[in-house]
């Protein structure tokens, strides 16, 4: 029980909390997931801890983190103990645009693999 009280909740319903028992200590977001990579891939862990590297990672990961429950959504989001990400208008816009410049790019790919992106006769 002395991990709820060591666990900043509002933190850690947008970062990923990860909690070392041993020095009473938690390590949030980018640099939790780094620690557990670097577990099995030391080497990966130092290549994305480069300066320009960790600067994209930590917005890849900010994007990913915010817009998981649009992502994937789950039914019961409504509880008090619900780990639902604050909104962020900046992520979402991304994630919208991303989402329609996907989608546009695969189906653009699929219409002409089908034949259907050829000139329509008028």
């Amino acid at each position: 029980m002395r991990n709820k009280t060591l666990v900043d909740f509002d933190r850690a319903k947008n970062e990923i909390a990860l909690v070392d028992h041993n020095r009473n200590k938690v390590v949030y977001g980018l640099d939790s997931l780094l620690l557990i990579i670097g577990n099995s891939f030391p080497l990966l862990e130092k290549i994305a801890r480069i300066q320009t590297l960790y600067w994209f990672f930590k917005r890849l990961y900010s994007f990913v983190s915010y817009n998981r429950k649009q992502i994937i959504p789950s039914a019961k989001n409504k509880t008090e103990q619900s780990c639902v990400p604050d909104f962020n208008l900046k992520y979402r816009i991304a994630y919208i645009a991303f989402t329609v410049i996907f989608s546009a790019y695969i189906l653009s790919v699929f219409s002409e693999k089908m034949g259907l992106n050829s000139e329509a006769d008028f």
